[in-house]
């Protein structure tokens, strides 16, 4: 990493953000609102499906799961982006910060449109082989492959408004995401509507519709992204000058963001497999824990949402060459994260039972799931650890602890234990949800010892004379 500039002037914009719980909390609420949304316009969706039948359901949440191996590379830049415009800011550079979001822009782009002209070119049975590869019904394939392909068609769209959220974000703008990503979602839910049944006089689609949807509402997003950083009053904006892709700078950006996109690829793999060890033990199993997992996606929120504080104020703190407020960034957000995620866990415990009968009032199921909704909530302090440390250390460009962390939890801990009491010792599901606790214990300590080292100051470039917290 080059040597930083000189920081800007007493009277600059472009300081780093106080580290106080006050400026942490806003920088987290509107994320974990963003993500909130995000979750329950996927649930509007699938209940809009559902109505079409299983083949439907099944056709889009395969086509769902095929969607991340794209994703992840997008994600990358996402993630790099973060992570370069916050340590600019936090230097005072604002000819970087809007070199580094225009770059991004232009190369998530290049890249997302490559994917969409390759995988959806007129004729290419590419999808349909990919589905009937999972061993999907021929049904099941034909309605998947019609419906990614329109999805994908939205892929830069979708990549324009994920660089512009990380841009801002990084900034210490999370509101204007969270706007927009509410206007996008209630267009989603609108255009489903009319598309999927046919209201109002629109063409009856059927699943295809809802991706359809999902295409007008994500460019209307993405042009709402463009207008706002074109006309450059956010802090972060697009430079023209600047758009000529440069090697250079999409260099930086995949080697902090590939690590990001490969965690992700690793950790939707490991629950694959740990599904099929679930699997198991029968239909009642599988089904708890997709009534326990409700309550998962609920708790990565404030999880994400502190990551992303972390991630920005670390950043930025670390562009400004202060080790010592950059580190004592990452500690207060770490324990924040673990105060509010405790409450939550402490919810959880109490409302497990209730909360299941209400989803699905089967003894068998009843049982299983809220073991696993108690466990939940015994995981929520080393959840909370390991989500803020990772947004931590991303944002002091140590980009590999955090994949490292995610892999040795997921294959070196969780999948053996589960497998194990699964298929030797033919153990209790509740061991099974153990080795989900265990995962995350472990994942936390991992990320504690690294925050606790030196090796993310030596990659931030920033002096490990004194001693770390």
């Amino acid at each position: 990493m080059s040597s930083p500039p000189a920081r800007a002037a007493a009277g600059s914009k472009l300081r780093p953000l106080p580290i106080d719980r006050r400026s942490i909390l806003a920088l987290a609420w509107p994320v974990i609102l963003t993500n909130l949304l995000t979750t329950a316009v996927s649930w509007v969706d699938l209940l809009m499906v559902s109505r079409l039948g299983t083949v439907a359901v099944a056709a889009v949440g395969l086509a769902g799961f095929m969607q991340t191996l794209a994703w992840a590379v997008l994600m990358s830049l996402q993630m790099g982006t973060a992570i370069l415009v916050a340590q600019a800011w936090g230097r005072g550079d604002r000819e970087r910060v809007d070199h580094v979001a225009t770059q991004a822009l232009v190369s998530a782009c290049g890249i997302a449109m490559a994917i969409s002209v390759v995988v959806c070119w007129p004729g290419n049975p590419l999808l349909d082989w990919a589905f009937l590869a999972f061993d999907a019904e021929p049904a099941v394939a034909a309605i998947g492959a019609d419906y990614l392909r329109v999805v994908l068609a939205a892929l830069v769209a979708m990549t324009a408004s994920l660089v512009g959220q990380a841009a801002l974000r990084s900034i210490g703008d999370t509101r204007t995401p969270l706007w927009l990503t509410g206007a996008a979602n209630l267009l989603n839910i609108v255009f489903n509507s009319l598309l999927i049944f046919g209201l109002l006089g629109f063409p009856a689609l059927g699943a295809v519709g809802a991706a359809w949807g999902t295409l007008i509402a994500r460019s209307f997003e993405a042009l709402a992204y463009l207008l706002i950083l074109a006309g450059r009053r956010a802090g972060v904006g697009l430079r023209w000058a600047s758009a000529r892709p440069e090697r250079a700078t999409l260099g930086e950006l995949l080697r902090l963001g590939l690590p990001s996109g490969a965690e992700q690829l690793v950790m939707n793999t490991g629950f694959l497999f740990y599904n099929r060890v679930i699997a198991a033990y029968g239909t009642e199993a599988l089904a708890s824990y997709q009534v326990g997992v409700i309550l998962l996606q609920a708790s990565f929120m404030p999880g994400f949402g502190f990551s992303v504080a972390a991630t920005t104020l670390v950043g930025q703190w670390v562009g400004a060459g202060d080790r010592d407020t950059a580190r004592e960034a990452g500690r207060r957000c770490r324990d924040l994260a673990v105060l509010m995620m405790s409450a939550l866990g402490v919810v959880f415990f109490f409302v497990a039972e209730p909360f299941t009968r209400f989803v699905l009032d089967d003894p068998l199921v009843v049982s299983s799931a809220v073991s696993f909704i108690r466990i939940l909530a015994l995981s929520q302090p080393a959840m909370a650890i390991h989500f803020a440390l990772s947004g931590a250390l991303r944002g002091a460009s140590d980009v590999r602890a955090p994949l490292g962390a995610s892999v040795v939890a997921m294959y070196v801990v969780r999948l053996p234990i589960a497998a194990v009491a699964a298929f030797v010792v033919h153990a209790a599901i509740v061991w099974v949800w153990v080795a989900m606790l265990c995962a995350h214990v472990v994942r936390a300590t991992l990320l504690s010892l690294r925050w606790r080292g030196v090796g993310w100051k030596a990659r931030a470039g920033l002096p490990v004379a004194s001693s770390s917290a």
